[in-house]
């Protein structure tokens, strides 16, 4: 639930206007400002999520509130990250070891799931009344009067009670500080890691502290054990999982140290052959942004040819002591190291309908490619603009199953300059990449809580109007659950004709012969139409288990 506006009306709480702040930082920091002066506020609010109790379109009085005078069932007015805000009811207040008020749980009427818990400065008001248009005028309700107040306990011991986070009060009844934690355990697990990841970088401290034995899977399928080794001790992390952190990390290390040696040994062998080749997505990372090898696992080695050199590459790549998979025979493997060729950065050259997705010419990106570190002439790097375009359709592709891809995108934009993003945002309308460039801002402000761009520079990305399944797949996301086969879906609207939508699909699900030879020979013994069968089988019962989960989100997508 957003409050909308504000504007002053003499002695009286500050009012309606037409101007909409719910986005405006400026906004939003003068109704902060005027409530810090002890004056009240009145605000148009938009959003369900405090339905039915409050609709969007009704207007609420806030009046200026400490936090020790907030209680179970009060609906407060709080900050958000970015300077945004929010009005939500408290479920739950929580008091450190010296009784103090550290923090609150809060809870939208209309939502199953608690918010992270609010930190006490960040409580700015309270709501004392309630204002409804009807046929008959306007109704008005306090929530200041006795019998209010009791309706207000009352209300909000019933949604604590149907919310998940029923554990955390038993918990805090029993003082159980590891039981405390349980409830917030998928929290941090599917949304929260990378928020917490910055805090700790920040020098900031996080809002609870987790269950970090129950965290640590999703750490490592999320490819952040890297980043999080850097932030546990000052997020409070125990000695145990520092310690498997700081395994992981140097063990990152040591084979991403080898990758860049391998890519660097290529380069006598590409220079006798007289052709170049291209190193891109992770390896490509490990120099700029990520200064630190270790911070950036590194699967495999994705190496492009030039068009018209894939064969001259396989030569170079046995020249040097690589043998070809014996299970994924497009891969090539030497002492542990497997690098993937490419042609195309989206692999069009095996579903030729993926060049309406990125219409860059791989001898465009060659051209404007740099070096992949000094001395390495014939092995390049694309430039960052290529490199961030390349990136986004990369995490589209593999519906945003890792969110160490969304930290690729940001950390690269955050080293860049005003004029870059300038640039920047006139190649992505020139490409038609604003939606996958959009996709990726709305994910970095729901799970990492800032921006794409950097905030000290006025440029943000293109604005793009999401429908509601997109809304719907892009939260599912957000909320931690995976997308699976329905990830694909969001392709299709990053097409800009609908007969390239089918050829587009029909390749996806069909691809010829030849591709799947290039995937997995050993898949092509099988006959065409039995395997078709098989894969068309594999996909719907993909699609089928994901509806419900779909169809929850999509309920509550916004319009």
């Amino acid at each position: 639930m957003m409050p909308r506006t504000c504007r002053k009306d003499g002695p009286f709480p500050m009012t309606l206007s037409r101007i909409n702040v719910s986005g405006s930082k400026s906004g939003c920091r003068l109704i902060f400002h005027l409530l810090s002066e002890g004056k009240d506020v009145r605000l148009e609010v938009t959003g369900t999520s405090m339905a039915p109790s409050i609709k969007s379109g009704d207007r609420v009085v806030v009046s200026p509130a400490s936090p020790d005078s907030v209680a179970i069932g009060d609906i407060v007015f709080f900050r958000q990250a970015g300077d945004r805000m929010a009005l939500h009811r408290v479920l739950w207040v929580i008091r450190d070891d010296s009784g103090r008020v550290s923090s609150f749980l809060t809870k939208g009427d209309a939502v199953d799931t608690p918010d992270t818990p609010v930190m006490a400065e960040d409580i700015m008001g309270r709501v004392v009344r309630l204002e409804k248009a009807s046929p008959c005028g306007v109704r008005r309700r306090r929530f200041d009067s006795p019998f209010a107040v009791k309706v207000s306990r009352i209300t909000g011991a019933y949604h604590l009670a149907r919310s998940n986070a029923v554990r955390f009060l038993v918990a805090c009844k029993s003082g159980n500080a590891s039981t405390k934690t349980k409830c917030m355990r998928t929290r941090l697990q599917s949304r929260h890691i990378l928020h917490f990841i910055h805090l700790g970088l920040n020098g900031k401290t996080p809002p609870y502290f987790p269950d970090w034995p129950g965290a640590l899977r999703n750490i490592f399928a999320e490819s952040l054990h890297g980043l999080m080794f850097k932030v546990a001790p000052s997020l409070g992390a125990p000695r145990d999982v520092t310690r498997k952190l700081e395994n992981a990390y140097f063990t990152c290390l040591a084979q991403n140290i080898r990758g860049i040696d391998a890519i660097k040994e290529l380069n006598p062998y590409l220079v006798a052959k007289g052709i170049s080749a291209m190193v891109f997505k992770g390896a490509a990372l490990t120099g700029f942004p990520y200064e630190d090898p270790g911070l950036r696992p590194m699967e495999d080695i994705d190496l492009m040819a030039r068009p018209g050199e894939e064969r001259e590459l396989f030569h170079v790549l046995r020249q040097a002591g690589y043998v070809r998979d014996p299970f994924f025979p497009g891969l090539f493997v030497k002492d542990g190291l497997t690098i993937d060729p490419h042609v195309h950065p989206l692999n069009a050259d095996r579903v030729a309908a993926r060049t309406g997705l990125l219409d860059l010419e791989p001898s465009a990106i060659f051209e404007r490619s740099l070096p992949f570190s000094p001395g390495t002439s014939h092995v390049r790097r694309p430039s960052d603009m290529d490199h961030v375009l390349i990136l986004a359709q990369h995490m589209v592709k593999h519906s945003f199953s890792k969110l160490i891809w969304l930290e690729d995108i940001q950390r690269l934009l955050m080293k860049q300059d005003f004029h870059f993003l300038v640039r920047l945002n006139r190649m992505i309308r020139a490409y038609g990449q604003e939606r996958p460039i959009a996709y990726a801002s709305y994910l970095a402000r729901k799970i990492m809580k800032k921006p794409l761009y950097p905030t000290e520079i006025p440029i943000s990305p293109p604005f793009v109007r999401f429908t509601r399944i997109e809304n719907a797949l892009l939260n599912l996301r957000v909320s931690g659950a995976s997308m699976g086969d329905w990830g694909n879906l969001l392709w299709l609207f990053c097409l800009p004709d609908k007969r390239l939508v089918l050829r587009f699909a029909a390749q996806t699900l069909f691809p010829s012969q030849k591709a799947l030879a290039r995937e997995n020979p050993g898949s092509c013994r099988q006959s065409g139409s039995l395997l078709y069968a098989r894969r068309a089988t594999r996909v719907l019962r993909g699609l089928l288990a994901g509806i419900p989960i779909l169809f929850k989100a999509y309920g509550k997508s916004e319009h």
